[in-house]
């Protein structure tokens, strides 16, 4: 639950540090939404015994759509340029 809190107190602190500069709109928010999902992805299957457990219940599931979920993100980001 910490890395999660992390992850939350990170993603507002760029969020406002963000709109502080000036930036806005859908290229912003396209860039947002891309530093916001991908360190989510990444600190949750960082987290102790995430991974595991989740390979454990569910088999390699998991791991597609963590990849399937990255790739769509990456594209969200390059389709705002």
């Amino acid at each position: 639950m910490p890395i999660i809190c992390f992850w939350g107190f990170l993603s507002l602190a760029v969020a406002l540090y963000g709109t502080w500069l000036g930036y806005g709109g859908h290229r912003f928010a396209a860039t947002l939404t891309t530093f916001i999902l991908l360190p989510l992805g990444m600190l949750l299957f960082a987290a102790r015994d995430v991974a595991e457990t989740c390979a454990d219940r569910l088999g390699p599931v998991p791991g597609i759509l963590l990849g399937a979920s990255l790739f769509l993100a990456y594209l969200i980001f390059s389709a705002s340029f």
